[in-house]
């Protein structure tokens, strides 16, 4: 079977897809790509499938490397096709006889047998995706290929890539898709924010709970993007000219936490649980932010600033409803 090897390796790899669904009451993460856009639009212009005929997520061929701030050179010793999306990390590709020449993102790009390709440090953004034409076909646990930021020394196809790794890929006699999907609204530009995130949330029963001047204050607040921020979660300053944090709250049982889970720390600080989390958790929640705002969160560098904005539950369920049937079969 053909392969990439990773030759050089200065930051986080893993291979992700859609993660592993109907576990989490066995205490084991999801996981999956934590940027679906870049991800999806990928895996999309190669044409692989990454939904079912009856439009469920699905993991067969979409298994892709994400990779955080770059820094790594993969080596191919077959031809296929490629794309690259995500954090803007200048990839370029050096051939047989040591050539360079840029790879395009966002698109479809024919690797030659013996190519290598480098992702260098994103000028901006944190997460880029390498996706190949038939997906990575590493070995699947739980119906999925999805990797932790966590190392498992008992299951180490779980923990994140090393250097020397070989990502074997099964060639796909498939012809690429004679039209690239036209996401209108949904291009890099227009998906990802300029300035401040504003993320979305449906409120939980503590916000509701609150006093009309703790809410005002707590939406006035501008937070700031904290460097200790990961797959697990992302943890916020509060930015010093703004609003204040949320006022002690009691601790809670222990209960179940989702994609996007605002839970709120002893200092007041928010804390936004992503694809790696906890299955449960006893910090008192806010609410739960938006899934496609948790996918530009994903892309945010310690630094970048975020503000809080309470929504509708229907509003949520529309929009990540028609986020996914753009990259569903017509």
């Amino acid at each position: 079977m053909a392969s990439m090897s990773i030759i050089e390796l200065n930051s986080l790899a893993l291979i992700q897809d859609f993660g592993r669904f109907r576990h989490q009451h066995q205490g084991i993460s999801v996981n999956g790509a934590a940027d679906e856009f870049a991800f999806l639009k990928a895996n999309h212009c190669l044409g692989n499938h990454v939904f079912t005929t009856r439009n469920d997520k699905s993991n067969e061929q979409n298994a892709s490397l994400e990779v955080f701030y770059g820094q790594i050179k993969l080596a191919f010793d077959d031809s296929c096709y490629i794309a690259i999306t995500g954090a803007d990390c200048q990839p370029y590709v050096t051939s047989k006889n040591k050539s360079h020449s840029d790879i395009p993102m966002w698109q479809p790009y024919l690797v030659e047998a013996g190519d290598s390709i480098v992702l260098n440090r994103p000028s901006t953004g944190v997460i880029s995706y390498v996706a190949v034409k038939g997906g990575i076909r590493s070995p699947q646990f739980l119906g999925s290929r999805a990797q932790s930021v966590v190392a498992n020394q008992q299951m180490p196809v779980l923990s994140p890539l090393v250097k020397g790794q070989e990502l074997p890929f099964s060639r796909s006699s498939d012809d690429l898709p004679e039209t690239i999907l036209d996401l209108t609204k949904y291009t890099p530009a227009g998906f990802y924010a300029s300035d401040v995130l504003y993320l979305r949330f449906m409120p939980h029963q503590h916000w509701f709970d609150a006093p009309n001047h703790q809410q005002e204050d707590w939406l006035n607040t501008t937070f700031i993007v904290d460097s200790n921020s990961n797959r697990m979660a992302y943890q916020f300053e509060k930015e010093l000219t703004t609003g204040h944090a949320f006022s002690k709250l009691s601790q809670t049982l222990s209960s179940a936490v989702n994609f996007g889970t605002i839970q709120i720390l002893p200092s007041g600080l928010p804390l936004v649980l992503m694809k790696d989390r906890q299955t449960m958790g006893g910090y008192p929640t806010l609410g739960n932010v938006f899934q496609i705002d948790l996918f530009r969160l994903a892309q945010l560098t310690p630094g970048q600033k975020v503000k809080f904005i309470p929504a509708e539950i229907e509003q949520a369920q529309s929009q990540l409803n028609a986020f996914y049937q753009r990259f569903m079969p017509q």
